[in-house]
């Protein structure tokens, strides 16, 4: 989306998280939700010094799109938020998670002995430690959503508790 965004002349910055995809960062293993959430930060203040103080809006999927709702309230000159599937539970995201990389485990052949255990992973990206503690302890439904930008929550059809979600942010 953040091409399609640039090729229409619109300014857009993607980026994954530290210990995640293509991330440049330091040690895994000091990564927490915290730093998700500093990195959030940083790239939005750089987007905000590269496009000149413009109005800018977050757009977030899955598990970014419930980090953005949280943190949206802290992000000074954000015009919206657009929430596509977003996380209601951390400790369900979890779960859906685990559940994912048992099928493309299986989907590769992955032999039994060849599987990561004990980790939260899939297709052999390890979340970090901090990052997946942190979130077996988190509510997003408890999240106060920024009232004075629009919202646009995209749910998933077969995920009654995306609707939910959305549903809750709408009545707080």
């Amino acid at each position: 989306m953040a091409e399609e965004f640039a090729a229409d002349g619109i300014a857009s910055l993607r980026f994954d998280y530290p210990g995640t995809g293509d991330a440049l960062d330091d040690d895994a293993g000091t990564m927490t939700l915290d730093v998700w959430f500093d990195t959030t930060s940083a790239a939005f203040a750089l987007l905000r010094e590269k496009t000149g103080d413009l109005p800018i809006m977050l757009v977030g999927h899955g598990l970014g799109a419930s980090l953005g709702l949280e943190m949206a309230e802290r992000l000074e000159g954000l015009c919206g938020l657009v929430a596509m599937a977003p996380v209601g539970s951390g400790r369900g995201y979890l779960r859906e998670l685990q559940m994912w990389a048992r099928m493309i485990d299986e989907g590769l052949s992955l032999p039994e002995h060849l599987r990561l255990r004990d980790v939260t992973s899939i297709a052999g990206l390890i979340m970090p430690e901090g990052v997946s503690s942190a979130l077996k302890k988190k509510d997003f439904s408890t999240v106060n959503p920024h009232r004075s930008i629009p919202h646009l929550f995209v749910n998933r059809q077969d995920r009654p508790g995306d609707k939910a979600l959305a549903d809750l942010m709408a009545s707080k």
